[in-house]
């Protein structure tokens, strides 16, 4: 249920901690795409790119990458960050520095092609380029940055249907959140949300509950007034209805149990996610759809 836009602001997103592009420009036209001032970004680009400096040259390759999703253009988006990683590696550097922050610029842009690549469901191209950038990241970059890839890997796993390493890479996203700078409750909030999932996709049901309410729990605890609270109650009831529908044909009196369960945090939810409005619509049709479920299939118990 993720737009358009989401996964545009997405690709955004950089760690904490991370190293300023070499000029003046280069800095303001990343403010520039912060603030969606697409036009100012571009222009600020430009004024760098025809300059003959290595470090300068990927960059600009890279924010014109950026530049290209908000289009948005996939194929140029995609062929400016594979040329922005080639750069960033290959060009000589004049310091231990310099490398370092160079690799760590070639790691994002792996980072953000993989996501391209994941939209496009090239599942298989998207992991690949996601390790290389972990590598790249245990190497040189944070442990904000390795929480981000992890989490990156971790969902190219479970849409390839590959859940026991999706699990795995949820599990490692949860404990590299606890190192990370800054944010660790949304960052766990966020690993534990995905490792919930995927344990319901593996069919772990109990274990995918518990991972759920711990979601809940820290998504109230980062910000109780947020969408991400309704919506993490809305993955807790899918999650119960999912169990409940595990044991239909085996303990109907268990069964009947987690399935009413199922039925009140799915119509809490739903209330709530409705009391925002059409910001979560999409949401909250789901979930209503879930509760439908839920209750036809209790009745049949």
């Amino acid at each position: 249920m993720e737009s358009v836009a989401e996964s545009i602001r997405e690709v955004q997103d950089r760690p904490v901690g991370f190293p300023a592009p070499p000029d003046p420009r280069l800095v303001r036209a990343l403010r520039a795409l912060d603030e969606r001032r697409i036009k100012d970004a571009q222009n600020l680009v430009k004024s760098v790119q025809d300059e003959p400096d290595a470090a300068r040259l990927a960059w600009t390759t890279f924010l014109s990458g950026l530049i290209a999703l908000e289009r948005p253009d996939l194929a140029s988006a995609g062929t400016s960050f594979a040329l922005a990683a080639f750069r960033a590696i290959q060009e000589p550097v004049s310091s231990p520095e310099e490398k370092r922050d160079r690799y760590r610029l070639a790691a994002w842009a792996f980072e953000k092609l993989g996501l391209i690549y994941r939209r496009q469901d090239h599942l298989e191209h998207a992991y690949e380029l996601h390790l290389e950038a972990y590598h790249l990241r245990g190497v040189h970059g944070s442990f904000d940055e390795l929480w981000e890839t992890a989490v990156s890997l971790g969902l190219d796993a479970h849409l390839a249907k590959r859940h026991e390493d999706a699990a795995a890479w949820h599990q490692r996203a949860i404990e590299l959140a606890e190192k990370t700078s800054d944010q660790v409750q949304r960052r766990q909030a966020v690993a534990w949300t995905h490792l919930a999932s995927a344990l319901t996709a593996w069919g772990h049901h109990d274990d995918a509950v518990d991972a759920a309410r711990r979601a809940v729990a820290l998504w109230r605890a980062h910000d109780p007034a947020a969408t991400t609270v309704a919506k993490a109650e809305m993955n807790l009831g899918y999650a119960l209805l999912e169990q409940g529908e595990s044991l239909h044909d085996i303990d109907a009196e268990h069964a009947a149990i987690v399935l009413e369960r199922a039925i009140e945090g799915l119509a809490a939810a739903h209330e709530a996610l409705r009391a925002f409005g059409a910001e979560t619509a999409a949401d909250a049709q789901w979930c209503n759809e879930q509760l439908d479920f839920a209750r036809r299939l209790r009745a049949t118990l």
